[in-house]
């Protein structure tokens, strides 16, 4: 993917860290058709503590909040729209195999026949939605704020999800919605492993300065 906005930026750790090394993660952002949108790899996420949870029978959830701000000289910066996202990994004890399910205005499900499959895909596949291009000023400088939470935790409510075939799953509306909330609310009351925060904050752009695709 040509890079229009492509950095690295430091992590900063949560209230439980096993870590101390800062990671490095690289995204666009640019506009999908008409839509604000990101691309972020992922794959810094997928350390080797997580491998292990991984393979151990543990899954991986990655929940992520996206701002679109407006900064300001001498306040804080304005919300002017929000989204959340989600990616949860998981690897059967009893399979070879690792499903991703991306929720992110609608949900996804992939199958993977291993693990270099799955980071490939972790590296250069995922696209986050955030917004319309006609909800935010064009002439206007913004940044992107996300602020990234992963745990691990043994497979609960999210495995009544039915699983689907390598190739991307399209759930009817009532499923998509259910899923969504579900997951949200087990991803907070959840007690995970290892939780891990990621906070990133873009460099100013205006609208009409990214690249279409």
């Amino acid at each position: 993917m040509t890079a229009l906005l492509s950095l690295c930026f430091l992590w900063i750790p949560g209230p439980v860290c096993a870590e101390s090394r800062d990671v490095e993660f690289d995204y666009d952002i640019f506009l999908a058709g008409d839509t604000l949108a990101v691309w972020l790899d992922f794959t810094p996420i997928l350390n080797q503590p997580k491998m292990e949870d991984l393979l151990s029978g543990l899954d991986l959830s990655m929940v992520i909040d996206l701002k679109v701000e407006k900064p300001r000289r001498l306040l804080f910066s304005k919300t002017l729209a929000s989204t959340r996202a989600a990616v949860v990994i998981s690897h059967p004890l009893t399979e070879d195999t690792y499903r991703l399910r991306l929720v992110n205005f609608t949900v996804s499900d992939y199958v993977f026949q291993n693990q270099l499959e799955l980071s490939d895909f972790l590296a250069d596949s995922i696209v986050l939605k955030i917004v319309p291009q006609s909800h935010l000023t064009e002439d206007s400088d913004l940044r992107l704020s996300l602020k990234i939470v992963s745990k691990s935790h043994s497979s609960n409510i999210l495995d009544e999800y039915p699983a689907s075939s390598a190739d991307n799953r399209e759930p009817d509306r009532g499923d998509e919605e259910e899923f969504f909330e579900s997951l949200f609310s087990f991803f907070l009351d959840v007690i995970g492993f290892g939780k891990t925060s990621y906070r990133i904050i873009s460099p100013p752009f205006m609208i009409d300065e990214l690249a279409t695709l």
